[in-house]
């Protein structure tokens, strides 16, 4: 076919299992709008996907979807044709953005999602419960779930899946509270029990008491400009049952929250010192990856990241050379990261265990680390009524 405006897919570009886009870009995107001023605007395009030909004869099938090459040929002669080509299309500032709600001030960003967490809500029928004060009761265990455990699920006749799904999609986008709740639910997708729900509905407890808050993006020009703030931390064999540790990282860029996470680490750790290590050399290799992103963006070259730590053995063992029964089998991991702390690619600090951000985002933690994280990274958020895409 050739010139076709039909909406058509090439037949080897089925998406592979176990595929999921990502949108990690768009906090450091939004940061620079704000840090360089520059003017925000939302295009609504009518069936945009329709209207782009191809430049090649090719075979295909007719899946469901739209064209390989459609976004990048429309890239092409947007600029010049965008609005003859596209009848009823419109340019204005947006006020919504991926189903998040945008309150834009001159100096700051705030991304909320008040309008899902009350669709939620409303389909568990929670609207008036009473709220709770953290993301998970402090210090739970959660076990897999007996046979009689799970037929007591059963009877409730509940979707599990969905609302660690809604959990889920806010947690990556505007609640970095809800990672470690989210993280430790969705491991009993496959077979829920009682008791995971029972934790499951702590969790919209919290919401119900939070839904106005959201992610707050203000670039402060004067803290460490040039260097990325890396927060990491662990537990240690914390999980009853496997004995495996959970991390949990958080990077700001000019005092801005831009990419965090909570997961379930690897392997058995043999020591406290071992799974913070595990969380330290993961935090390291994503920041390879954003450290790239924003020296692209922001076209300059960035200080070392400073990687901040609550573990002393971390320490000594990036500043001395040596190994003992406890360690000497991290040996790779080590060396690759005493070897970009000697040659100052990376920073790393001990911080406190009291001001270690990253806590709460490793473990069913209290209210006071839940507070730290919601001090340093959300506001309230005042929900839009304007109509968006």
């Amino acid at each position: 076919m050739s010139g076709s405006t039909t909406g058509i897919l090439q037949a080897n570009t089925l998406t592979r299992p176990g595929y999921s886009r990502q949108s990690r870009p768009l906090p450091p995107l939004l940061v620079l709008a704000i840090d360089l001023q520059l003017p925000i605007k939302q295009f609504d395009v009518k069936s945009a996907f329709l209207f782009a030909p191809l430049e090649e004869e090719i075979y295909i099938k007719t899946p469901e979807g739209s064209k390989r090459k459609a976004p990048f040929l429309k890239t092409d002669e947007f600029q010049e044709l965008f609005l003859n080509r596209f009848p009823n299309s419109s340019a204005h500032e947006p006020d919504t953005l991926l189903g998040m709600d945008l309150d834009i001030k001159p100096d700051s960003i705030g991304l909320g999602q008040q309008s899902l967490i009350m669709k939620g809500l409303e389909m568990l029928d929670m609207v008036n419960c009473k709220s709770v004060k953290t993301p998970l009761t402090p210090s739970t265990q959660l076990h897999a779930a007996t046979d009689e455990d799970h037929q007591e699920f059963l009877k409730l006749n509940v979707n599990y899946r969905t609302y660690t799904g809604i959990l889920n999609y806010l947690a990556c986008r505007t609640r970095p509270d809800l990672a470690s709740a989210v993280s430790l639910l969705s491991r009993f997708n496959q077979r829920p029990g009682i008791s995971h729900w029972k934790e499951m509905l702590h969790c919209w407890k919290y919401l119900k008491g939070t839904q106005d808050l959201g992610l707050l993006l203000k670039p402060n020009v004067n803290s460490l400009s040039r260097r990325v703030q890396f927060y990491t931390d662990a537990t240690w064999a914390e999980d009853q049952e496997t004995r495996v540790s959970q991390s949990g990282s958080i990077a700001f860029w000019k005092s801005c929250p831009i990419l965090w996470n909570s997961k379930k680490q690897k392997n058995i750790t043999l020591s406290s010192t071992e799974s913070e290590m595990n969380a330290l050399s993961d935090g390291e290799q994503e920041n390879q990856w954003l450290t790239f992103l924003l020296e692209e963006l922001w076209k300059q070259k960035l200080d070392p990241t400073v990687f901040h730590v609550d573990n002393r053995g971390i320490m000594e063992k990036l500043k001395h050379f040596g190994l003992n029964s406890k360690t000497k089998h991290l040996d790779i991991k080590i060396k690759n990261l005493r070897d970009k702390f000697m040659k100052k690619e990376i920073d790393v600090k001990l911080v406190p265990s009291g001001v270690m951000i990253a806590d709460s985002l490793s473990k069913a933690a209290p209210h006071s680390s839940v507070k730290k994280l919601q001090d340093r990274c959300l506001l309230v958020i005042s929900p839009s009524n304007k109509e968006g895409c």
